[in-house]
């Protein structure tokens, strides 16, 4: 599982070279994110560079970028494809190589709702 915050640029470490058919450069790795019943929310990685290896595995440091998710405090179910494209967000475009992973993504956050009574304003943060 990885851990995102919304609204923020995010580092996680993931092994996307694995399966992948090329060297992954940035911007050619597209992960389509989905929480229930919601539109899907696709987001193209900014980086993605090898951060270190093992016998058998590579592990890579993908930056995605600041994405503002609907709902907070949630699991969040992702898949991550490899394109040929940089500007592609469409899972089902010819541009798309294949899947290279699929994962539960943590989505954290806060929901402000702000109540206004007698002309005093109040904000609570709500968890969901």
């Amino acid at each position: 599982m990885i851990n995102l915050t919304s609204g923020q640029a995010n580092t996680v470490k993931l092994t996307l070279r694995e399966k992948a058919s090329s060297s992954l450069g940035g911007n050619y790795v597209l992960f389509i994110f989905q929480h229930g019943n919601e539109a899907t929310q696709a987001v193209i990685a900014t980086s993605v560079t090898q951060y270190g290896s093992e016998p058998d595995r590579a592990t890579d440091e993908v930056v995605i970028p600041s994405t503002t998710f609907n709902t907070v405090n949630a699991l969040y179910n992702y898949t991550c494809y490899e394109q040929t494209n940089n500007t592609n967000t469409d899972p089902d475009d010819a541009v798309v190589v294949g899947e290279i992973e699929r994962g539960r993504a943590y989505i954290s956050g806060t929901n402000e709702v702000t109540y206004t009574a007698n002309g005093n304003s109040e904000t609570f943060v709500v968890n969901q």
